[in-house]
């Protein structure tokens, strides 16, 4: 930190002796505009959030998979002994966890995930029982969607190594309960941040818990006081390190080349508003891991502001067309309705058939105006749906509308919001409930804040927006609502009943969206809201977001399959046409390293659209896709050298001991 401060203050001090680089550093930060303020600081509440998440991903998590794998491994040779799980076979395999009778899920190792369903069940009788290794032993304490790691290392984040240490009765208690309250209080709020929480009390609380759960380790000695020391530099000097700071590209080579602290990261936060802060939020675990990738954030809003501009200037390029179409074809209407005329004047002075004929064809005539008239009617109106779909504003005269600021550059996911549409549609006349399932990271948040932007014309009753990460989430959001309605309780449980009481009173069509329910227990206020009879008699729909897979939805959700909607990657092409919009670049030339960048990012829409953002934020300097994807595997290669001196040292230390 120290080196941090001494290059800040040499910068500084080139800053001030040419005024020149000191005029384009200045330009930088305001993204372009003259006498543009801009703020240099990102607000304290962040500051607190990144501080914390940052700790938990280079503090907490490396002396978590320390402390675990040991135990671990030791409880699996004791079961290959007593229990030979490595070689055991259906039927006699074992299936609850002696301690505390838990059953263990088998179909989180050797593929079992993969069996055929038979009755809404696995078909067990094909299933390898056979616990080869410790870390597939771990995974039978786990939920299927959360094994996806393949070893003790940085593949094995906090949420499985905190279930691990709650769900192993190996474990002592003391470090059971503590890492349970660092889950609940700390991890969770850190993956799905709400920025109102992080005041100096919940900071405090924080660095509290993570010390508690590093002192209830049996680590060495002299590892846990290294641990604890940097908590505490970070408590202590953590707010005053990220303050002040401002980007411009000068500082940011240095940083990058040299030092490569937060600064250019903070920048980005800067950039980042509340519509798109949630996507990127997921991106903090690799940037505080190898923090070269924080460039990505540089520039971000005059990207969006840009894409936002190319597009509309395409939809109002293409408006403007149709209506100079119909302007010459009403031109033509009125010079063809001019002569008709002259041919009717001349045509009445002869015989009564004439006259006949002549009336027929002015009332073809009117017809034709008539109908020429409603496709202008049709294209004013095509044109405010227009207008309408593409609004960021809020939708005036609707007092309950509460999904996040929606999304500048959302592109694709048509097919699914049309899905979307159709369902809710054929189902308008009675109570519906939808899912959405897919990885982190796959867009179910932001697809379902699109919907609920395009559907206001459909839910006059109110659009509302709860989070279901647990039921503390869950109380804190139908309290924030209950203010709103005057619906607050003596409790969370009574003002829970009151506001969807008050729901199923009202007599106008409302979607209830419920966030990233992603808890293992359905229970408490999650339950009673979810599968509450209270929603049978109301005009209302409920849309869920969770990573849980079609089937698992269905049976903790009580929804069939076919109301659960499964996001999957983009595909090469739906990726590649991504790219082409997001970036502004042309992929022809470079199609080749498009499709590499595509497939080192395996199609996830999160990581395509932070590629695709630092594209464009190095494209006034002449970046392509070549050149990006050069970096990205020079980047990887040096971070996966650098983690390997790592565990080197790590080892060395560990045999010195």
């Amino acid at each position: 930190m120290a080196d941090v401060h001494k290059h800040l203050f040499e910068l500084k001090k080139h800053w001030e002796e040419n005024k020149e680089l000191e005029a384009v550093i200045v330009d930088m930060s305001n993204d372009g505009a003259p006498n543009q303020v801009t703020k240099p600081d990102i607000e304290e509440d962040q500051r607190r959030w990144l501080i914390i998440s940052l700790c938990l991903h280079n503090v907490v998590s490396p002396a978590l998979r320390t402390y675990v794998r040991p135990i671990v491994e030791a409880e699996y040779k004791n079961f290959k002994k007593s229990h030979k799980i490595d070689a055991q076979q259906f039927p006699n395999y074992l299936k609850k966890y002696p301690p505390t009778k838990k059953d263990m899920n088998y179909e989180s190792i050797n593929n079992n995930k993969q069996i055929p369903k038979v009755n809404r069940k696995s078909d067990l009788t094909n299933f390898d029982f056979r616990v080869k290794v410790a870390v597939d032993f771990t995974k039978l304490f786990l939920q299927t969607h959360m094994v996806h790691y393949t070893g003790f290392d940085d593949t094995c984040d906090q949420s499985a190594l905190l279930g691990i240490i709650a769900n192993m009765d190996t474990f002592p208690q003391l470090i059971k309960v503590a890492a349970d309250k660092l889950r609940t209080e700390v991890r969770n709020p850190c993956a799905h941040v709400n920025f109102n929480e992080w005041d100096t009390v919940k900071y405090q609380t924080c660095f509290q818990l993570m010390t508690q759960v590093i002192k209830n380790m049996t680590l060495p000695r002299a590892q846990e006081i290294a641990m604890l020391d940097q908590l505490n530099d970070w408590k202590s000097n953590g707010m005053q390190f990220l303050n002040g700071t401002t980007i411009g590209l000068e500082l940011l080579e240095r940083l990058i080349t040299k030092t490569k602290p937060f600064a250019a990261y903070i920048k980005g936060i800067e950039r980042i508003n509340d519509e798109n802060f949630e996507t990127c939020r997921n991106a903090v675990a690799n940037i505080s891991r190898s923090l070269d990738s924080s460039v990505q954030g540089l520039k971000q809003k005059d990207a969006e502001l840009e894409s936002r501009a190319d597009t509309q200037a395409t939809i109002l390029k293409q408006v403007s067309k149709n209506v100079d179409d119909v302007k010459s074809a009403v031109a033509q209407s009125d010079d063809n309705i001019s002569q008709l005329r002259q041919q009717v004047d001349l045509v009445t002075k002869e015989s009564g058939e004439t006259r006949e004929l002549v009336r027929n064809t002015k009332s073809d005539i009117l017809q034709k105006v008539e109908g020429m008239a409603k496709d202008i009617e049709d294209t004013h109106r095509d044109i405010d749906t227009i207008k309408r779909i593409m609004s960021h504003d809020r939708p005036p005269k609707m007092p309950f509308f509460y999904p996040p600021n929606r999304l500048q550059n959302f592109i694709g996911r048509e097919f699914e919001l049309k899905d979307l549409d159709t369902n809710f549609i054929s189902n308008k006349e009675k109570v519906y409930t939808q899912a959405i399932c897919g990885l982190g990271g796959i867009g179910k948040t932001t697809i379902a804040s699109e919907y609920a932007w395009r559907s206001v014309n459909f839910y006059v009753g109110g659009i509302f927006w709860l989070d279901g990460e647990n039921n503390e989430s869950i109380a804190d959001s139908v309290q924030r609502l209950a203010i709103d309605t005057g619906t607050t309780g003596q409790n969370a449980q009574e003002t829970l009943h009151k506001t969807t009481r008050w729901l199923t009173m009202l007599q106008q069509k409302w979607l209830l969206v419920i966030d990233n329910v992603d808890a293992d227990d359905i229970s408490g206020m999650i339950s009673d809201l979810l599968l509450g009879s209270w929603k049978r008699e109301s005009k209302g729909h409920l849309l869920l977001t969770t990573r849980r897979e079609s089937a698992e939805a269905e049976e903790d959700f009580q929804v069939s399959t076919d109301c659960c909607l499964t996001l999957e990657v983009f595909t090469c092409q739906e990726s590649i046409n991504f790219m082409q919009i997001r970036t502004g670049l042309d992929v022809k030339n470079e199609c080749a390293y498009v499709e590499s960048i595509i497939e080192e990012l395996g199609g996830l829409p999160l990581a395509l659209e932070q590629a695709a953002a630092h594209i464009k934020s190095l494209k006034r300097f002449g970046g392509t896709f070549k050149q990006y994807l050069e970096k990205f595997k020079k980047q990887r290669l040096n971070f996966l050298k650098s983690v390997k001196e790592v565990k080197l040292g790590l080892l060395f230390k560990q045999l010195g001991n």
